[in-house]
């Protein structure tokens, strides 16, 4: 998209459509990738508690 813009001036075509899917696609893409990483943190973190229990139920 970043350099569509410049182009689609230089060369006075008229791309707006194709600029507005790379825009559509690259935030889809960018929430995709959120939402992985906040999955990812919750599996993480679930782990990590499990862990932290089995580790202090083989103290006692």
């Amino acid at each position: 998209m970043i350099v569509t813009l410049p182009l689609a001036e230089l060369a006075r075509i008229n791309l707006s459509d194709a600029i507005a899917a790379q825009f559509i696609c690259g935030m889809t893409l960018m929430i995709g990738g959120l939402l992985l990483f906040l999955f990812e943190v919750s599996v993480s973190t679930s782990r990590i508690r499990r862990d932290i229990v089995e580790i202090l139920d083989t103290d006692d």
